[in-house]
């Protein structure tokens, strides 16, 4: 029922409010935006009323439509393509709440061939007559773009014959990806690097090791990373992956990380035996000065908050006793 499942398929996104005004023009007023600032305690002078989640931005606007009796404006993307009138081939679903995105072939393909959805889609279903008929990826995986480029490799047909000229470029090439093979590097955890040419079957491969580009984007992940740990604490392991995937290791550019399992492996010089989680949705508590939840008063955290290069904050601090506490690392120097 379109009613009861608006939620789930409302086409704005994750905690966006200027992309939920935007998609419903008749919440766009002075007035509304007050009301979510006084009744969400967000603060009007920062970005913070921009990461409201997009369920409570959804039942303020119920709650202000009935005040004032404006009807929300239903849309429903999955009944035609996001960027045209056809109907949809591919439904795309986004991590941390962002929502759901339908495309045609046409428009699925350009969007995935470019970088404009990387890191936020955790699962993309091909459908066929209104169901979905194929499955790219699983539920708790994140990162499928392997998975998608595969499929348009295929498409393209990448095991076409290659020229002379390409064959020479091709032999070349994998002359020196047989000799970092036998580099110590090859058999530790890296970052993918995606070499000219591809495998024979049209699959990416490595120039460090040679392996097909693995779901996750790093080689040599342990299967056990993949797994949820004892943690349940869905919003700090998908953004842990994310940086798994997107950066493999912390770079000196990032100076805020999401993530105490990069914080660890910037002090430590290696990854912590469990992903650590940095986020909690439970009431925040005092301790060493910082407001953090009682749950992550671990012995790690604690090391880490000894060690003057890391700085441990809550970026709500102060605003609410009972607001969700999101607990950021800042590496000082790296």
């Amino acid at each position: 029922d379109k009613e009861e499942n608006y939620e789930e398929f409302c086409d704005f996104g994750g905690g966006h409010f200027s992309k939920f005004v935007k998609e419903h023009p008749e919440f766009e007023s002075e007035e509304f935006r007050e009301y979510v600032i006084v009744h969400n305690r967000a603060d009007r002078d920062s970005g913070e009323l921009e990461d409201i989640a997009t369920s409570e931005i959804l039942r303020l606007a119920k709650e202000f439509g009935q005040e004032k009796n404006i009807q929300i404006n239903k849309k429903h993307s999955r009944e035609k393509c996001m960027e045209c009138d056809k109907p949809p081939v591919y439904e795309c679903l986004w991590a941390e709440g962002i929502g759901h995105a339908w495309f045609c072939k046409e428009h699925f393909k350009e969007w995935a061939t470019t970088d404009d959805g990387k890191g936020e889609i955790i699962s993309v279903k091909e459908v066929k007559d209104g169901l979905a008929a194929k499955k790219f990826g699983g539920n708790r995986n994140p990162n499928i773009w392997a998975e998608i480029k595969r499929e348009f490799s295929k498409d393209e047909g990448m095991e076409k014959k290659l020229s002379d000229k390409q064959r020479e470029e091709y032999d070349k090439e994998t002359a020196v990806i047989n000799e970092n093979k036998e580099r110590p590097r090859a058999k530790e955890v890296h970052e993918f690097k995606a070499a000219k040419y591809t495998h024979p079957n049209g699959h990416p491969r490595c120039l460090i090791c040679g392996d097909e580009e693995p779901i996750g984007g790093v080689c040599n992940m342990p299967d056990s990373w993949y797994q949820k740990h004892e943690f349940d604490d869905e919003e700090a392991w998908k953004k842990e992956r994310e940086i798994l995937r997107e950066k493999g290791i912390i770079k000196q550019r990032m100076n805020w990380v999401n993530s105490p399992t990069f914080a660890y492996q910037a002090v430590y010089g290696k990854m912590p035996d469990i992903p650590l989680r940095g986020r909690t949705d439970s009431p925040k508590k005092l301790w060493n000065s910082i407001e953090v939840d009682e749950h992550l008063r671990d012995s790690w955290m604690e090391e880490l908050n000894s060690i003057p290069e890391i700085e441990i904050r809550a970026s709500d601090e102060g605003k609410s006793e009972e607001r969700v506490a999101f607990v950021v690392f800042r590496i000082q120097s790296l």
